[in-house]
């Protein structure tokens, strides 16, 4: 077994051992989580390495598994005459909070690339309307829904990447919850469960997909003008709606794949 720095807490050294001492005691990961009251979703997380339990559930989760808190926080099983003084103990818990203030700085240091992405694909939509004006102004006079379209994706951006949570709160690990709500926002994927081992991976499909249908959307309106029929035309603004809902597409995918 590795050899563990005192005051630091490796989550995947953490993560094998603890599955050990599951497999030690005969339960399995949802045995194990109903001992605790939460989720099996959340102890497989701890299993892989991805998180670590909170503070307020290590006393439970060491008395579940037969050892001290210290031996979970170190990954091994202590000598009965190995002690540390209570300073020893305060670092190592202390550098379990310090790991979970690590998560939430992780996650905002995402949140600000995804704004700066999001403000760079408006302005370049922006900056392609005023040249599509210029080049012919009855563009814009004949295709206004589908530029209302470009303006439903840039109000939708603004919610996925710059307003919506980048966390769930632990109910949602620990319940099957099919409905986020946020406000006046409201999502709802069909047969989909959310929870913080798949929506990660939900924002980052909808965010691709709404930047990227930002920036092609005055691409789709200039075509659509130029190189279509009148008929067609008379009809164009039908055009938007599957780009609006195929943003859903990819992420009802990664949600199952990662459920």
């Amino acid at each position: 077994m590795p050899e563990q720095n005192l005051y630091f807490i490796d989550k995947e050294h953490f993560a094998a051992f603890l599955c050990e001492l599951r497999k030690e005691k005969g339960y399995t990961q949802k045995e194990l989580a109903e001992k605790l009251f939460i989720s099996d979703k959340a102890v497989s997380k701890w299993e892989r390495g991805l998180s670590l339990p909170d503070t307020a559930l290590l006393i439970p989760l060491g008395e579940a598994l037969g050892v001290t808190v210290t031996e979970l926080l170190k990954g091994e099983r202590l000598e009965k005459d190995f002690q540390l003084n209570i300073g020893d103990v305060e670092k190592l818990v202390t550098s379990t909070i310090d790991i979970s203030s690590k998560e939430i700085e992780e996650k905002t240091t995402v949140k600000k690339k995804w704004k700066k992405i999001y403000i760079t694909c408006c302005c370049t939509a922006l900056v392609q309307i005023f040249l599509i004006y210029l080049y012919d102004k009855n563009i814009l006079n004949n295709l206004y829904n589908l530029l209302f379209g470009t303006a439903m994706l840039i109000f939708f951006g603004f919610w996925f990447c710059i307003q919506i949570r980048e966390h769930l709160p632990n109910y949602y690990d620990e319940n099957k919850i099919s409905t986020y709500s946020d406000g006046i926002f409201r999502m709802n994927l069909p047969g989909i469960c959310f929870n913080n081992s798949n929506w990660p991976h939900i924002l980052l499909a909808g965010r691709v997909f709404i930047c990227t249908a930002i920036v092609i959307q005055p691409f789709i309106t200039l075509a659509v003008y130029l190189l279509l029929p009148l008929e067609i035309k008379l009809y164009a603004n039908f055009i938007m709606l599957p780009m609006v809902l195929g943003m859903f597409l990819p992420m009802i995918y990664a949600a199952y794949r990662y459920q």
